[in-house]
This record gives structure tokens, C-alpha cells and sequence, in this order.
């Protein structure tokens, strides 16, 4: 990215915002993406606009979508992943989900913005 692989937003003060343009990242609408600092340790930031509306619909599409081996389903424990035999390895005690949207071009752009 611009600022290099090691570069950390400065956070200033609380409610500082800091409004990037399509220079510095790929923006996902017309509306700036805008870093609001809401803690300075831990460095917290809101990131105003990060995604679109249509790209987090995309990406619960993928998640969901029976052709992905990383659909949505019952987390597991254990060190082997899903395609490993993973789905195989429950806990009673564990209630949540999750899903990975590894491949697709909408979750490859999201991963450039986040670390350009």
C-alpha cells in the first residue's frame, strides 16, 4: 500500500476522524472512508463506510452458499479445518457459527482495502 507494510494510523485524540480518499484506498461507494478514533490504548478506530451494503450482502451470500466448503455451520473444535475432517470435531458446550468467504472477488477487494 501508500504508507508501507508496517504503517499504524496514528490515533490522536478521541473522536479524531481522518477522512481517506481514493488515493488512499479502493472505496467501496461515493462516501469517504473515515477512521474515527474511539480509543487511544488500545488503538481503537470506527471505520466509517468500509464496506458497501451490496458488499456485505455478497459476502453473506458466499458464506451461505452450498458450493463453499467454508459455508456457514456450527463452529468447531480441534485442530483440523473443515476440509480435514473438522465437521467432525463438536463440543456441546460451543453454540456459535462461522463461515469464511475465502475466494471470491468481493472478499478479495474487501482484504486489499483493509490492508492498503
Amino acid at each position: 500500500g501508500k504508507y508501507g507494510p508496517h504503517f499504524i494510523w496514528p490515533s490522536n485524540e478521541i473522536g479524531h476522524k481522518v477522512t481517506l480518499s481514493g488515493a488512499d484506498i479502493d472505496l467501496p461507494t461515493e462516501k469517504p472512508v473515515v477512521l474515527e478514533t474511539i480509543n487511544d490504548s488500545p488503538k481503537i478506530f470506527y471505520v466509517h463506510n468500509f464496506m458497501s451494503e451490496n458488499e456485505a450482502d455478497q459476502l453473506i451470500a458466499n458464506a451461505q452458499a452450498e458450493s463453499n466448503p467454508y459455508k456457514l455451520r456450527k463452529s468447531t473444535t480441534g485442530h483440523k479445518s473443515w476440509t480435514e475432517g473438522g465437521e467432525e470435531s463438536f463440543n456441546n458446550k460451543r453454540t456459535s457459527d462461522n463461515a469464511f468467504d475465502i475466494d471470491s472477488e468481493v472478499s478479495k477487494r474487501i482484504k486489499r482495502r483493509a490492508f492498503s
